[in-house]
């Protein structure tokens, strides 16, 4: 993962979507996939507009994990409309991905229908003007879901990091979808297909706005479930078999022997990662995740 790349690749979604295209398509999706972790997604057929899928609200019955997800807040009917109309288009092109990621390693393309979960979520980005050399986005990896869909504006600042240590500019291309490996796949990945290193240098002279979709897992995925299915999904993937035998053994940072699932580990990195909202909402369980560490 993340090699020396010196561009980054694009997939053209019609050709996936194409029978006589498709099998010439699945080899550039899978080096882009599992050989750099990030791609333009191309010919989508969605309209870019500028909140959560659909989901219900927690209940005193269900695990606490679970409070992670509900409904979304919308400010008016209007924006309700246009969220549900994105969010609804997004995931269905989410969905038609990872089955051509599954087809790319000559899986069935369902392989990852089962580790889909139900609620995704995206955010409105604005970056306004900075200083040269500012910092939007520090250099991270996306800790939430399977894949990250983004869409983004004219403006640029996104960069991509190499093996090489060179960060290479993700440029705008209109009409695209730049999509990216997140924590989740790497963890159903044994770590073999890891999360691509990326940052955002803010714009200087005018706002920048983006839109990042990212693509839901499971809640409930328990860490034995993980371990037998990353067997027969690694002894796919294209890298060295050396690489394939650690993955097996190296713990993901999502699903920790201490949690019960991987709904829990999220929310413990949700209540971390934002001291005074947990504090708030969550005091026992801040309390207990910041004595606690990662096993």
């Amino acid at each position: 993962m993340s090699t020396a790349f010196s561009s980054i690749p694009i997939v053209d979604l019609s050709r996936l979507q194409d029978p006589k295209t498709k099998s010439d398509e699945l080899a550039v999706l899978r080096n882009a996939v599992f050989n750099i972790g990030f791609l333009y997604l191309t010919k989508t057929g969605l309209e870019q507009f500028d909140f959560g899928t659909e989901c219900k609200d927690w209940s005193e019955d269900e695990p606490f994990w679970q409070r992670i997800e509900g409904p979304s807040q919308y400010p008016n009917d209007s924006i309700k409309d246009l969220v549900q109309r994105y969010t609804s288009g997004m995931s269905e092109i989410g969905r038609q991905f990872v089955r051509f990621v599954a087809e790319c390693l000559s899986l069935p393309a369902d392989t990852f229908d089962t580790f889909l979960g139900e609620m995704s979520r995206m955010k409105l980005v604005k970056y306004p003007p900075a200083a040269p050399g500012s910092q939007g986005v520090g250099a991270h990896k996306d800790g939430i879901g399977l894949f990250t869909f983004l869409a983004q504006d004219s403006v640029g600042g996104l960069q991509v990091l190499n093996k090489a240590g060179d960060w290479i500019e993700a440029t705008p291309i209109e009409g695209s979808i730049v999509v990216n490996v997140a924590q989740g796949f790497e963890a159903i990945t044994g770590g073999v297909c890891s999360g691509t290193t990326h940052r955002v240098v803010a714009p200087t002279s005018t706002t920048r706005y983006s839109i990042p979709f990212f693509q839901a897992v499971r809640l409930n995925l328990e860490l034995e479930e993980l371990k037998r299915s990353t067997v027969a999904i690694v002894a796919k993937i294209p890298v060295s078999d050396d690489k394939k035998k650690r993955a097996v053994d190296v713990p993901s940072e999502l699903i920790s022997p201490l949690y019960a699932c991987f709904g829990e580990a999220q929310l413990r990195n949700r209540i971390i990662s934002h001291p005074e909202v947990g504090q708030k909402w969550y005091p026992d369980l801040y309390e207990k995740y910041s004595k606690m560490a990662m096993a």
